[in-house]
């Protein structure tokens, strides 16, 4: 009931009562589901408070007008295109192509019968609701966003009964029985292909997924742990690591407990995303002339044509960084794998001064890959902890 697929199926009932005279009277078992969504709505869903667009969010932070009213229609083109070639197991590409065909077969079923009945525009306006209301909060991420399964696999729910009341004008004699029917076995195999694709792909994400939980709780309690910073944000929408940490400790983990030497199992990309979002922005950069570099191993690089300088830094320690010439640097982080690719920070060196790169404190032994990057920066100074490795 607090779905906008729900609600899809409650607009198209609507719809096919309200076009029959003599079910009408049935129009008054809607008013339940109606009251108990509007009543979500309200309470929980209304748009605000929330870095993830909500059903009805884009309308209540005013969005209007021609250019957002065509945003909205390639959004919904998009989801029934997609919709279409996902009935016969074709890829999204071909959606406009496949759209064209069923509408052809629909003008022709209705050329040939000269009426529309009441449950064709409930499922027409079915499928148009589903996608505009998606549209209402998805429409800003774009036309594409509306070929995700999770849109598709209910967008063909209501076009299955046209796509089978349009073909059944079809002759189904001499060469047309065995074309049809080889087609729809070609659409059968197609969709069970994609289907043991798909369901492949969620196991791997939820690995990944899995991968990422346990290497949040494996630092539980890190003192420079980012608390409110989002595990994944793209995988976990909104999922922030004091929120699921909480959760587990009063509920219970829902992932196998693993050791820190066990995260080596693990996928390696997400173990470094976690770490990169929960222990990133505890990397500071700042310069101190004061400090003393004694006990530190330095070396001197020349970076005139600009160099890429890597390190493995024990937990919690902390780099120097002398430009004599003064120029820019740029810092990545990494932990079992090298640095992703977007660095953390891009800084200005000074001349001559000294500046620091301090890693952050996990409170576990662990060993932080680093790597600083500078354009022509001309001589540069890098003294580094014992036991850091510098290549």
């Amino acid at each position: 009931m607090c779905h906008t697929i729900g609600l899809a199926f409650v607009a198209a009932v609507f719809i096919e009562l309200a076009a029959d005279p003599t079910r009408r009277r049935f129009l008054l078992s809607l008013v339940i589901p109606v009251a108990a969504f509007s009543v979500w709505l309200l309470a929980f869903s209304t748009g605000h408070g929330s870095g993830t667009p909500s059903v009805f969010s884009s309308v209540l932070r005013g969005g209007n007008g021609p250019t957002y009213l065509l945003t909205l229609a390639r959004f919904v083109a998009s989801g029934v295109e997609s919709s279409t070639a996902g009935i016969a197991g074709l890829p999204v590409t071909a959606g406009p192509a496949a759209l064209a065909v069923l509408a052809g077969l629909a003008g022709w079923n209705l050329y040939r019968r000269w009426r529309i009945q009441s449950w064709q525009l409930g499922m027409v306006g079915g499928v148009l609701s589903l996608f505009g209301l998606a549209a209402l909060g998805r429409a800003e991420m774009g036309p594409v966003y509306a070929t995700q399964s999770r849109y598709i696999y209910a967008g063909a729910v209501f076009l299955l009964p046209l796509t089978a009341h349009a073909a059944a004008e079809l002759p189904w004699r001499g060469l047309w029985r065995p074309m049809l029917a080889a087609a729809f076995a070609l659409a059968l195999l197609s969709n069970m292909i994609q289907l043991q694709i798909r369901a492949v792909s969620q196991i791997d994400f939820m690995r990944i997924e899995v991968a990422e939980l346990q290497t949040v709780e494996v630092f539980r309690g890190a003192p420079d742990m980012t608390a409110h910073g989002y595990i994944d944000n793209a995988a976990m929408p909104e999922l922030q690591a004091s929120d699921y940490l909480a959760a587990t400790a009063e509920l219970g983990s829902p992932v196998p407990q693993m050791s820190l030497d066990a995260l080596q199992q693990l996928p390696p990309d997400a173990v470094d995303r976690v770490m990169v979002n929960l222990f990133g922005d505890a990397v500071t950069i700042m310069a101190d002339t004061s400090r003393s570099v004694q006990g530190l191993i330095c070396s001197d690089i020349d970076s005139t044509a600009g160099s890429s300088i890597n390190l493995k830094i024990p937990n919690g320690q902390a780099v120097m960084l002398q430009s004599i010439a003064g120029g820019e640097a740029m810092v990545y982080l990494g932990f079992e794998s090298p640095p992703v690719p977007q660095p953390l920070y891009e800084v200005q060196l000074s001349p001559t001064t000294q500046e620091w790169v301090q890693l952050p404190d996990t409170g576990k032994p662990i060993t932080w890959q680093l790597r600083i990057t500078t354009r022509d920066d001309g001589p540069i100074r890098v003294c580094r902890p014992a036991g850091a490795l510098l290549s």
